[in-house]
């Protein structure tokens, strides 16, 4: 039952993750793409960016180690050293995800205050 309940678990944490909403009214065929940077030259805007980065690589290393956990618990085949490894590199990686939303709360909190 256990082992249900952390794929169900890991199914709806890769899918809130990997959900990407496109509509087919936002693309531009007549003209390309171009990458657009926020930075205006201000301090805030730099220190925000780069916080703003490592925390989607973060998040982006975390979802990652999620499927390796997962994977490999449904790959330990009843061995119960591998299941439990599995389960702990799970568990580890969800923990760490709550600690990524938090801390990216907490600085954008921060920010906020700081910008004028």
């Amino acid at each position: 039952m256990k082992k249900y309940i952390y794929l169900i678990i890991c199914f709806i944490l890769i899918n809130f993750a990997a959900i990407n909403f496109s509509f087919a009214n936002d693309i531009n065929i007549i003209e390309p793409p171009t990458i657009k940077s926020e930075y205006t030259g201000n301090w805030d805007d730099l220190v925000t960016n780069i916080l703003n980065l490592l925390t989607e690589i973060a998040g982006a290393a975390l979802v990652i180690m999620l499927l390796y956990g997962g994977v490999s618990y449904i790959t330990s085949a009843g061995n119960e050293s591998q299941a439990e490894k599995a389960k702990g590199t799970i568990t580890a990686a969800i923990i760490g995800i709550f600690i990524v939303i938090a801390s990216w709360g907490i600085i954008s909190f921060i920010l906020s205050r700081f910008q004028t």
